[in-house]
């Protein structure tokens, strides 16, 4: 069971979907938090995926990992307004909306062996980001970049008092081949991540009054 640290300031960690949260995780939570955090998602792969069917994923917001309001950290894939009860700041990393979405294209193909094309895929989950935090930057007290990772780690040191040396190393979840995605793909995909651009492009400006 997790103790909460009285010396460590609390915060929520919104992960979205390969938007460096492995990285985040073990280079902030394990290192500074180490059993003071606990693990919640409510984001549920459809059992077709292991069947050969089409995909699916959805959200089911009804239980609370075990002794999560004596945790420092809350992380995991989950809408933010689950634990606003808590009144504790909110954390989020956003990444370049393409980059995200044939990042997590490419790991679900890998892992579930789909035929679902990257169009098609664009088609039935646009608007990630957006979906998740519901286009609401201003809840989150801090939303990083994974673009700027180095500095969005600096910056989680300085506003929640993590002092030490962070080993800024990327973890890569899969290792395994990409597709190759043409330039017309792309500028299909951006047509389909408007919103996503939108967010994304707020958080870089606020992230670039740091110093």
């Amino acid at each position: 069971m997790p103790h909460k640290d009285p010396k460590l300031k609390s915060f929520i960690y919104v992960h979205i979907v390969k938007t460096g949260g492995t990285s985040f995780r073990k280079n902030i939570i394990e290192k500074f938090y180490q059993d003071n955090f606990v693990y919640d998602s409510t984001f549920k792969a459809n059992k077709s995926y292991h069947k050969g069917k089409p995909w699916d994923v959805h959200y089911e917001c009804k239980r609370y990992p075990k002794g999560y309001e004596d945790s420092n950290v809350i992380l995991g894939h989950f809408f933010p307004s689950k634990y606003t009860h808590l009144n504790r700041p909110f954390v989020t990393l956003l990444r370049d909306p393409v980059k995200r979405l044939i990042s997590q294209y490419n790991y679900l193909k890998n892992v579930h062996a789909q035929d679902m094309n990257i169009r098609q895929y664009a088609d039935k989950y646009p608007n990630h980001m957006t979906y998740v935090t519901g286009g609401d930057l201003d809840i989150f007290k801090f939303v990083g970049i994974l673009e700027e990772y180095e500095k969005t780690i600096s910056i989680m040191q300085s506003l929640f008092d993590l002092n030490g040396k962070v080993d800024l190393k990327k973890h890569r979840v899969s290792k395994k081949k990409k597709e190759k995605i043409s330039k017309d793909d792309i500028e299909y995909i951006k047509s389909k991540n408007l919103e996503d651009y939108k967010l994304y492009n707020e958080a870089v400006k606020r992230l670039s009054k740091y110093r």
